[in-house]
């Protein structure tokens, strides 16, 4: 632990006749490590740092939120450009990652030092070098996590060059994308009765294919990808777990949110909704994780689909016609 690391360094410092350049670089990397520990405790605003900082796509979700300071994000959190969340995101955390060096170069320092095992021939210039592309895992901890969030419009349509870019880099950013389904974004389908697409004597609803998002982003390299649904809790929680302690590079949560003022639902239906999006197909649940195996097919995880090995989940609906008497349509 750094307090660990703190108590060494300072035992260290404290005999005599150390050379000088190791007595400067025990110094220094004491100083950086009682800062952070400085920082972790509290710092200037007591409240020590943020475990995660916010790039928020214009949109509803960001509107809904209303505005800093008044918004219901206890950590940083910023409203950006509606296309742009992602390549924001990777500034911040590149921002992040170039203060963050002078911790890990502490730590390090340290380690070497307390353990003999410091060459300035050689880790002098490594670590002169050192950016957040060498960080190990545990390096990478020290860090916040920087997500974005934005809607199907955000992320499948105008954003979406802009997010496939950060997808191809290896920058460990997490993604939300909310697809509320009730635009006539490239997330929803063709002929679906949509705000911007009426459907109807006159209309025929909207015009373009859908853009399966999920998969797309699978393909980008070593990308985590989870597409789930806020109706289906256990496979939701699970994934985002998942989802924030993957380091390889970005992950991308797409989760099926229905918006009941788009849908003409109650609000008490968004849960069931949702759950027949999962049933019917058409927000099936998955989890791409690249790490497991060497083939695409070990990567894909269906697991939380109701009835994973058939084409559809049977569904019995209960009914009321023009006649009066109860019905059942099953299919």
């Amino acid at each position: 632990t750094l307090d660990d690391l703190a108590s060494r360094l300072a035992t260290e410092l404290a005999r005599n006749g150390l050379p000088s350049g190791r007595r400067g670089r025990l110094k220094a990397a004491l100083a950086e490590i009682e800062k952070s520990l400085y920082l972790l405790e509290g710092g200037p605003t007591g409240k020590g740092p943020a475990t995660t900082v916010v790039a928020n796509s214009t949109g509803c979700s960001s509107v809904y939120s209303s505005t800093m300071p008044y918004n219901a994000f206890t950590d940083p959190w910023v409203n950006s450009l509606f296309q742009d969340a992602q390549p924001l995101a990777k500034g911040l955390f590149e921002g992040l990652a170039t203060r963050a060096v002078d911790l890990v170069k502490a730590i390090r320092t340290a380690r070497l030092e307390l353990s003999g095992g410091y060459d300035p021939g050689v880790h002098d210039k490594e670590l002169a070098t050192l950016g957040w592309l060498d960080f190990t895992e545990d390096e990478l901890a020290l860090m916040p996590t920087v997500l974005t969030i934005g809607g199907d419009g955000a992320s499948y349509d105008i954003g979406f060059g802009a997010m496939s870019r950060i997808l191809t880099s290896p920058t460990p950013i997490k993604i939300l994308v909310l697809n509320t389904g009730g635009q006539a974004s490239t997330a929803s389908f063709t002929g679906q009765d949509s705000d911007l697409a009426r459907i109807g004597s006159a209309h025929s609803g909207k015009a373009e294919n859908r853009k399966e998002l999920g998969l797309l982003a699978s393909f980008h390299p070593n990308t985590f990808v989870v597409g789930s649904a806020t109706a289906m809790q256990g496979h939701f929680l699970r994934a985002t777990m998942e989802m924030l302690n993957y380091h390889d590079g970005p992950a991308l949560m797409d989760v099926y949110t229905p918006c009941q003022g788009e849908h003409g639902i109650g609000d008490n239906m968004a849960n069931r909704r949702g759950r027949l999006a999962v049933e019917s197909r058409m927000a099936p649940l998955f989890v791409h994780d690249p790490r497991r195996g060497d083939a695409l097919h070990d990567w894909f995880d269906l697991d939380g689909n109701p009835e994973p090995d058939r084409t559809w989940t049977p569904q019995t609906i209960e009914y009321i016609d023009a006649r009066g008497p109860l019905g059942l349509f099953k299919s």
